[in-house]
């Protein structure tokens, strides 16, 4: 096998703390064959041996399994060749307990020589090539290993070398019959070799000396079969190995030739497994080589068709094996394969490959919507949810925590039944009218275990208005109007579409007609003067000149304000451009009490408000400035603040400076404004939307604002005096920006529509009997994107007689229901925006 030198230290007292002794463990190694190349030809028959026999086989693949009472101990193998100072050595590789380890043996015609490796400690490098056999193995026949005395090697560190003194001799003692592990061997040659061993201390001038006896049993073709090893020495306690061959391949004999088989495998044929971490568990009939060669040993192959990479990972005892996917298994069937490749620890290849069959689920129960399905706009309030599963679910996983409604911010108790593959989801209380649903499904399992994640949405029956229609899908839709633009006798829309990554529909105003089968197409398309950075922030049609005939106007923000009027032909043209800075918002209304409308302009940062008067002849002369202040995305409203018939103005912003959040500018006795009043916004809120009207039943009009992030409206009712009481705030949109005011009910009294872009409904508080704002009532119409003062149009636009909403590019048509009171208030309490009692002002300025 070899010869391996090993220094072993041992504590004690002095300045370098070691006794230093040197034990030589000589052994060797089995194989079979011995050609010429490796092993020199066999050897001349003699008395007591074998004829013919090689009782140093010694071939690539060759290969002994020993032990020393319990297991494997011991592994030698010859592994390959390898160039040695010029001369071609056989690599013997032992695996014990304490690594591995590469040893380098060429025989020749005298016998069998270990050589000095790479990297080996200094006293193997000084003994140089040793020679552990004499071949022909001769009864009685002794040779000398070692005889050197070496003064060049340190032991122990010091800087002084030792004085090391090393004799070995062999002699073959006979032959004989031996029974190893319950095999018997005939004409084995006992070869005994003795170390004596002795080390000067260069230090303390102590010499010590050793004795190591080796005793080695060599089968013919066969090789070591058992070593006994004894040692005794200087201050050391006798010892004693004795190692046996248990399995061992030489050439081509081997001590077991049975072939291995497959006793176990998992997955089964036919099984369907579960779970994203499936691997391969093979067990065999016998100890594995579980060094795979270049053919793999186990393939698995894909549902694709192509194989799976994977890892094998071995048992010590190379009884099983597990072969584990580099990434997880996917859904679909799999083909498995354990190849002849598969070899025991001795070369015999597996009786017959295995193939066969099985499959990888890894997916939870798939749920199907019956009712409502996926996205349904108008769901019955006393709606259950229903959905259906693929397969048979595990009837514990389905219950209240794996299947869920969500309102968006809570969830709604509900129970959760199963009747065979169908669960359905009962709330406790009727749907809330317009609520947007996600119904959640987290946690039910198949019987494999796999768990399902699945979800959708619907909304709930809106009541009064029907579910959104996007009038032009994928258009960015800026402003609104719903009037009979081109005198059909038919209302139309007109959207004004902003920025759309450069198409042919960018800051346009499209018309939108409606048909006899109730769709909505464009019918016209207008340039407009609006472009990048300026949009279409407010679109109005009115009848400017008494006509009866709808003119549009519109601003262009920061930009101008084009009036467009109809033609013979029912077309839009360009009839006045106003350009001007005061164009983030555009109202119309009769300023001067002519009945002539005109135009107030609203810039989106600025200190005045501009007034355009509409003479005799149509057009609109150069404005007037009113000073009332504008920061941000806020808006303009004009109505009769208090109660003297004529028009007033009111401007709020988002951003206005401190203290002037809200600015009223009252128009005096002959049409000028006196200097502006302003209130504060309530603390922690911004104000953004604002409207007058009467909202209070009261025949007045009062003060409407929106109170960002609270979602509330706030109310400042006018007085008889003509002051503005304290508001009172009253719970509307989420995050309010945008308010109207229109009889949406036909009830002759206001109602207030609230909106908010950034996904939050379009909110409605009806006016009650008693002047009351009544509760909110939410429609589904969302809005990402733009936020401008001209989003929300209300009018008639399918020509039933009642209401309807656009809300940006949606139409929220106005169904036929029940009359029915609004919802009772939900009042947030009074909360002081800095009261403003407008009758000192009026006394000021002389009103």
């Amino acid at each position: 096998m070899e010869g391996a030198w090993m220094v072993t230290r041992t504590g004690r007292a002095g300045r370098q703390g070691l006794v230093v002794g040197l034990i030589a463990l000589l052994s060797a190694c089995g194989g079979g064959g011995g050609g010429a190349p490796e092993g020199g030809g066999s050897p001349p028959t003699q008395a007591g041996a074998q004829p013919g026999a090689d009782y140093f086989p010694l071939n690539v693949g060759d290969r002994w399994f020993y032990t020393e009472g319990q297991g494997i101990a011991t592994t030698v193998k010859v592994t390959g060749t390898q160039s040695i100072g010029g001369v071609s050595a056989l690599v013997v590789r032992t695996q014990d307990s304490s690594g591995t380890s590469d040893d380098y043996y060429v025989r020749d015609a005298a016998g069998v020589r270990v050589l000095p490796g790479a990297g080996v400690d200094a006293i193997t490098a000084a003994l140089g090539s040793v020679q552990i056999l004499k071949l022909p193995l001769v009864s009685g026949d002794r040779w000398t290993l070692i005889d050197q005395t070496l003064t060049t090697v340190d032991l122990d560190g010091d800087g002084r070398p030792e004085t090391i003194t090393l004799r070995a001799q062999a002699t073959v003692l006979g032959y004989e019959t031996l029974s190893v592990e319950g095999t018997s061997y005939s004409a084995v040659a006992h070869v005994q070799t003795v170390l004596n061993q002795s080390v000067r201390i260069a230090s303390s001038g102590q010499t010590l000396t050793g004795t190591t006896t080796s005793d080695d049993w060599y089968a013919p073709n066969v090789g070591l079969v058992r070593s006994r090893l004894s040692s005794s020495g200087s201050g050391q306690a006798a010892s004693t190995s004795d190692s046996r061959v248990v399995a061992w391949r030489a050439g081509a004999q081997r001590s077991d030739a049975t072939q291995p088989t497959l006793t176990s495998r998992a997955p089964e044929a036919g099984a369907v497994v579960g779970g994203c971490c499936t691997t391969l568990s093979l067990r065999f009939s016998k100890p594995m080589d579980t060094e795979a060669g270049a053919q793999p040993v186990v393939q698995l192959i894909g549902p694709d068709g192509q194989p799976v990479s994977g890892n094998l990972y071995w048992a010590a005892d190379g009884m099983s094996v597990s072969f584990a996917p580099q990434s997880s298994l996917r859904s679909g069937s799999y083909s498995a394969r354990v190849t002849t490749a598969a070899q025991d620890r001795l070369g015999n290849a597996l009786a017959a490959e295995s193939v066969w069959q099985f499959v990888v689920d890894v997916s939870g129960p798939a749920a199907t919507p019956v009712q409502p399905l996926a996205d349904a706009p108008e769901v019955p309030l006393d709606s259950t949810v229903v959905f259906t599963l693929d397969e048979d679910p595990d009837p514990a996983s389905v219950n209240t925590s794996s299947v869920q409604l969500s309102d968006g911010s809570n969830f709604v108790p509900a129970q959760v039944s199963l009747a065979g593959r169908t669960v359905t989801l009962t709330p406790s209380q009727p749907l809330k009218t317009g609520q947007r649903y996600s119904l959640l499904i987290y946690g039910i399992k198949d019987k494999l275990g796999n768990v399902t994640s699945a979800g959708w949405s619907f909304t709930a029956d809106p009541g009064r208005y029907a579910a959104p229609v996007l009038l032009t899908p994928g258009l960015d839709i800026s402003a609104a109007a719903i009037a009979d633009i081109d005198g059909d006798g038919r209302t139309d829309i007109l959207l004004a579409s902003g920025y759309n990554f450069g198409s042919a529909d960018d800051f346009k105003l499209l018309q939108m007609s409606r048909q006899a089968d109730g769709r909505w197409v464009r019918q016209r398309r207008y340039d407009t003067v609006a472009g990048y950075g300026s949009q279409v922030t407010s679109l109005i049609a009115a009848d400017l000149d008494g006509s009866g005939r709808r003119a549009v106007v519109y601003s262009a923000s920061g930009s101008a304000i084009q009036v467009m009027r109809r033609q013979p032909d029912g077309s839009l043209a360009n009839s006045q451009t106003l350009s001007t800075a005061a164009s983030y918002v555009v109202k119309v209304a009769d300023i001067n009490g002519d009945g002539r409308p005109d135009l107030i302009g609203r810039p989106f940062i600025g200190s005045q408000v501009l007034i355009w008067l509409q003479g005799s002849d149509g057009r609109f002369g150069s404005p007037q400035a009113v000073d009332l202040e504008s920061n941000g995305f806020g808006d303009l409203a004009v109505g009769d603040l208090n109660g003297d018939g004529r028009p007033d103005l009111v401007s709020v912003g988002t951003e206005a400076w401190p203290g002037h959040d809200i600015g009223i500018a009252l128009q005096q006795a002959d049409g000028s404004f006196a200097p502006a009043r302003y209130i504060a916004r309530p603390s922690g809120e911004s104000v953004q939307g604002v409207a007058v009207g009467d909202v209070s039943g009261d025949g007045r009009a009062d003060l409407v604002l929106t109170l960002t992030p609270s979602g509330q409206i706030g109310v400042m009712a006018q007085t008889a005096q003509g002051a503005l009481a304290d508001m009172v705030r009253v719970a509307a949109a989420s995050n309010a920006s945008r308010v109207t005011l229109a009889d949406l009910d036909g009830d002759g009294r206001l109602d207030v529509l609230s909106s908010a872009w950034g996904g939050y409904p379009v909110v409605l508080n009806r006016q009650r009997s008693d002047g009351s704002l009544g509760g909110p009532e939410r429609f589904p119409a969302s809005l990402y994107g733009t936020d401008s003062p001209g989003l929300v149009a209300v009018g008639d636009a399918d020509d039933d007689g009642r209401p309807d909403i656009v809300y940006g590019g949606a139409l929220l048509r106005q169904r036929a229901v029940p009359s029915t009171p609004p919802p009772a208030p939900q009042q947030a309490g009074p909360g002081r925006a800095g009261r403003l009692n407008l009758g000192p002002a009026l006394r000021a300025t002389g009103r």
